[in-house]
């Protein structure tokens, strides 16, 4: 059956096409996200959202993953030997070494931040310098050992060493292995975060449930400090509400740790099996090997395609173009309707303006009679004002001398009860916790 497949030049160009097409897609794919990610940057209400260490590291990732489709497909566009061939296997090499780091180091960030409290932006520059400089010492030896050329088993560029050994130690050494080493960094990293996660979740739950309990308790005990205890459930609740509003945060955290490893680990260990195939069979010599030539070709040609849709659904970038499209599709109507409304509104207030006049009167004795002006303004602010103005009355008619009083009143017609401002400031605390942790991670 495998004796009468024949490796022919049709097969060849439709195997190159393949590899050709889906990375150009996957490079304009990546660099049109990039464009939408810098404009979207620059609009300032929505730069915030994109101010975190790991979206950055997605963001230099897509950067990498736009030269590494337009180097493949540089590379699958060649039919034969040329000087060119073996630059673009270099930058393709380049980029791939890269941009499986720079997700190595995506698991790695959230394991140091939440795990074990370090700054992210503290450690943001070293992510980038050893990602770059491994890269660099894994790729520029066997360019500078001309490894990289025209592979004449597969007939197309990759490793142009004619030895199978020589070409298999070469892979392995240079490409390979440093790829499986950043897939199992990930999975190690992800594994270790996933399991504090699971265990700060249950060791809360079960703090939540043994102080409730003992509020419980107390309440069922006591009746008449029935007020008390329900004033320290509500308290309660509200630490206990905080608390799986935390954990609810870190849900979010988990499906975005899970997807990059996932995804890198599918690509990643498919694409080392289907290179260490072809290096073992020497070439195409059954379907079996074409098919798998395919899958090869696709995974690297649309690897780029598949990290651009992880960053296209990143939590950051949604709220900051959420945030963008509501400023520049809404915000312009709202400003015409504000204006109408605001001139509506100052002339209701030019016609609301009214004076009262109140007659104070005494119910026990007859007194002098005071009158006391009242300037009620209908603005969002409004406070009442009581005009200051002295009254002279007989308290008691055994005190025959007159008593002058001053009275001042000053009535605000908006009041903010101290349970408000207690969850106001509870609000701020919480958004500042979470904006200072959303920079780090």
């Amino acid at each position: 059956m495998g004796n009468d497949f024949a490796f022919t030049q049709h097969l060849v160009d439709v195997s190159n096409r393949l590899w050709l097409y889906f990375s150009a897609i996957s490079a304009i794919f990546c660099f049109v996200l990039l464009v939408v990610i810098l404009i979207v940057f620059l609009h300032r209400p929505s730069r915030k959202f994109l101010d975190r260490v790991s979206f950055r590291i997605v963001c230099y990732s897509l950067v990498s993953n736009t030269a590494f489709g337009i180097a493949n497909a540089v590379g699958g566009s060649f039919t034969g030997p040329t000087p060119a061939c073996g630059l673009a296997i270099w930058i393709l090499q380049l980029t791939l070494q890269l941009s499986s780091m720079l997700n190595f180091c995506i698991a790695l960030n959230m394991q140091l931040v939440i795990v074990h409290s370090i700054d992210g932006r503290k450690a943001e520059k070293y992510y980038i310098l050893g990602s770059a400089i491994l890269a660099l010492s894994v790729t520029i030896p066997p360019y500078a050992a001309r490894q990289y050329g025209w592979d004449r088993p597969l007939q197309d560029c990759w490793y142009s060493n004619n030895d199978k050994h020589q070409r298999l130690a070469w892979q392995i050494g240079t490409q390979l292995f440093w790829t499986g080493a950043a897939v199992v960094g990930e999975v190690v990293s992800s594994t270790i975060l996933l399991s504090f996660l699971y265990q700060h979740l249950m060791r809360r739950r079960r703090i939540v449930q043994t102080a409730t309990s003992i509020v419980n308790a107390e309440a069922s005990i006591n009746h008449n400090s029935a007020v008390s205890s329900t004033g320290l459930l509500k308290g309660h609740h509200r630490s206990v509400d905080r608390q799986f509003d935390h954990v609810r945060e870190y849900k979010g955290i988990i499906l975005r740790i899970a997807l990059y490893p996932l995804a890198s680990c599918i690509i990643n260990i498919t694409s080392i099996f289907c290179v260490l195939h072809a290096s073992f069979t020497d070439g195409v010599h059954s379907q079996v090997d074409y098919n798998i030539l395919l899958l090869s070709d696709f995974l690297y040609g649309g690897r780029g395609l598949v990290y651009a849709l992880l960053a296209a659904t990143d939590p950051a970038l949604v709220r900051a173009i959420n945030t963008f499209v509501r400023h520049f599709i809404y915000e312009r109507s709202r400003s015409s309707a504000d204006h109408m409304e605001k001139g509506a509104f100052a002339q209701d207030s030019n016609k609301s303006t009214q004076s009262t006049r109140a007659v104070i009167q005494s119910t026990a004795e007859p007194c002098s009679v005071g009158t006391v002006q009242v300037n009620i303004c209908s603005t969002p602010d409004a406070v009442a004002v009581v005009s200051r103005k002295s009254f002279s009355g007989e308290v008691s008619a055994n005190k025959g001398r007159g008593v002058n009083v001053d009275v001042g009143v000053e009535v605000a017609s908006t009041t903010t009860s101290v349970e408000g401002e207690n969850d106001s400031a509870r609000k701020s605390s919480l958004e500042l916790e979470r904006e200072a942790f959303q920079k780090q991670i």
